[in-house]
């Protein structure tokens, strides 16, 4: 091949990856910032209940504000003599009760899940990657407080987003009073930590191809978070 026709080859073939990376870029956002949670119907809810709920327990469930209006569904498992109450934080693109069978493994505590945002009955909402689900995670505290769970009977379990926002939710919630502790599994950072690492793991072997496309689509969230860390009230 001509000297002139590689050179023309390789400019066209960095031409067609700029526009392929800013054109992916932006549709990548959507993953981080629309992510689809499993699909799961009132059924298959009720039964996984039913799966988790032991001898002497109950469920009660309650509705309740979270950050910025976002209405919460709340689920809460009652043992007998609990030591306090777990609240369970699922991680990116999962939802509630995709952390609830985590319930087997506290047998002692009262256990309480729900899914940031609202979105499994709100997928339009956005996820905000922590921004404002450390808000949802402090209205729960709130609301546990509220009829009766002391703070310090209360811990943090989490893993992946939901570890990351934990963070973020006990830097809010400790200057006026400690929870009783947290485990975290594989928290994030920061945001843009999370971010990244979400875009590897739907790239997948392609992410070394995709360096600028990721560029594109974590300055695009960025922007979003601070836009709407703005219009926090």
């Amino acid at each position: 091949m001509r000297p002139r026709r590689l050179v023309s080859l390789l400019l066209a073939t960095l031409a067609f990856w700029v526009l392929a990376s800013l054109v992916a870029g932006w549709l990548l956002t959507g993953q981080l910032v629309r992510a689809p949670l499993p699909p799961r119907t009132d059924g298959q809810r009720l039964e996984l209940r039913g799966q988790l709920q032991g001898a002497g327990e109950t469920w009660t469930h309650h509705r309740l504000p979270g950050a910025q209006g976002a209405e919460l569904e709340l689920w809460w498992l009652h043992r007998p003599r609990p030591r306090g109450l777990a609240l369970l934080l699922h991680g990116f693109g999962d939802d509630a009760w995709g952390m609830a069978p985590l319930a087997r493994s506290l047998p002692e505590w009262d256990v309480a899940v729900f899914t940031f945002r609202g979105r499994d009955r709100h997928p339009e909402i956005p996820s905000t990657l922590g921004a404002h689900e450390r808000g949802d995670v402090a209205a729960v505290v709130h609301f546990a407080e509220g009829v009766g769970v002391a703070r310090n009977r209360m811990i943090l379990v989490a893993s992946s987003q939901g570890a990351g926002t934990a963070l973020l939710a006990l830097a809010d919630l400790e200057p006026t009073g400690r929870l009783g502790g947290a485990l975290l599994e594989a928290p994030f950072r920061d945001l843009r930590e999370a971010a990244r690492n979400h875009l590897r793991g739907v790239l997948g072997w392609l992410e070394p191809l995709s360096l600028l496309a990721q560029r594109v689509a974590l300055a695009r969230a960025e922007a979003r978070l601070i836009r709407w860390k703005l219009q926090d009230p």
